[in-house]
């Protein structure tokens, strides 16, 4: 007589790892199907579909050099065929301040000067550095010479400021505005900083010979109430009273508000 109580009571179940035929439509022929041993261990292939591949190791990707490190670099050459040269050294503390879109030309000019015959050294590092202090004070001026022209327009824009007649005195002009019975607020700043005073007489001049947006364009205080913009900062505030522009207004960036809340209590 056989144990059911045994029979029943495996340690383990052993399924026969041989094919085994699944029930099919009558008719038709059983496909095979494997049944291994649930007690049996993995396979090598089977643990290698469930461990993940290593991941490769990428490479730091370098810093793409910038425009700024091509002129510092150009800049360290024109030094070594200059040494201890006021200009070098000007334009080294400069060239930092620079609009993007001048820089190009200023390689150029760079580039020049590093493959230029030595008599043309000295002048054109001075017409060089005199583009460059230039260009740093008038951003937009600077920009427009530079799309108009290259670095020759620049230069001689540069050349042109530099060579206007010194009786033009362009701080005296704005003295004589504060004076003026317009005037509602007048700040001495402007006055002590030349690149200001010569913008703000720059501004003035352009919107005489009709261009009525100069520098970085006017914004208007509401009604006939505007103020012309510089990239020294200094700030032109006017009124048109029958197509005349009447200034009642000169500051730097620092004094601006309060210059516009001067101007809004008399014209509000």
């Amino acid at each position: 007589m056989v144990n059911r109580t045994e029979a029943s009571s495996p340690t383990s179940r052993v399924y026969p790892s041989g094919p085994r035929l699944t029930k099919a439509p009558d008719g038709e022929a059983a496909a095979p199907v494997d049944v291994v041993s649930l007690d049996a261990a993995p396979t090598e292939a089977a643990v290698a579909r469930t461990v993940p591949a290593p991941r490769a190791a990428t490479a730091p990707v370098a810093a793409a050099p910038t425009p700024d490190d091509s002129l510092g670099e150009m800049l360290d050459l024109v030094a070594t065929r200059a040494p201890g040269n006021a200009r070098v050294e000007a334009l080294s503390r400069r060239m930092p301040s620079l609009p993007s879109e001048v820089r190009p030309a200023v390689g150029d000019a760079l580039m020049d000067l590093l493959t230029g015959p030595d008599p043309q050294f000295e002048t054109g590092l001075t017409t060089l550095a005199r583009s460059v202090d230039w260009a740093r004070r008038f951003k937009n001026e600077a920009r427009d010479a530079v799309q108009q022209g290259g670095y020759s327009a620049l230069a001689a824009r540069a050349a042109e400021e530099a060579d206007k007649p010194a009786d033009d005195d362009p701080k005296a002009r704005l003295v004589a505005l504060k004076s003026s019975p317009h005037m509602l607020r007048f700040s001495d700043r402007v006055l002590s900083n030349p690149a200001q005073v010569r913008e703000a007489v720059s501004l003035l001049d352009k919107f005489a010979a009709g261009h009525e947006n100069p520098g970085k364009g006017s914004k208007s205080l509401g009604g006939q109430v505007r103020y012309m913009r510089g990239d020294t900062g200094v700030r032109v505030f006017y009124v048109l009273h029958d197509g005349e522009q009447r200034i009642i207004g000169l500051s730097n960036k620092s004094d601006e508000q309060a210059t516009i809340d001067a101007v809004r209590q008399q014209y509000r």
